[in-house]
C-alpha cells in the first residue's frame, strides 16, 4: 500500500509554480511517505489513528479541546 503511494508520488511531475496536496487515509501516514512528498516539494494530508493510540500522532502535543486543526512541522533526517 505505502509502496504504491510512494511510487505514485515519485512519478508525479509538478507543473511549474503549482502545488499539489497528496491525501491518504489511515495506514498511509509514515515518515517514509511524508519524505517522498516533501522531496517533491509538495504537501500532504493524512488521516491517522486516534491521538491516544501509540501510532505516529502519539508524538505530537495536541490541544485538549475538540475539534481542532493544527500545523505540524516534521523534520526528516
Amino acid at each position: 500500500m505505502c509502496g504504491a503511494f510512494c511510487q505514485m508520488v515519485d512519478r508525479y511531475e509538478p507543473s511549474p509554480g503549482k502545488k499539489c496536496v497528496f491525501i491518504g487515509d489511515r495506514g498511509y501516514c509514515s515518515y517514509n511517505t511524508m519524505a517522498h512528498v516533501l522531496e517533491k516539494g509538495q504537501f500532504f494530508l493524512f488521516r491517522t489513528k486516534d491521538i491516544l493510540s501509540k501510532g505516529l500522532a502519539w508524538n505530537f502535543d495536541f490541544p485538549d479541546e475538540e475539534p481542532f486543526d493544527i500545523r505540524v512541522k516534521v523534520t526528516l533526517t
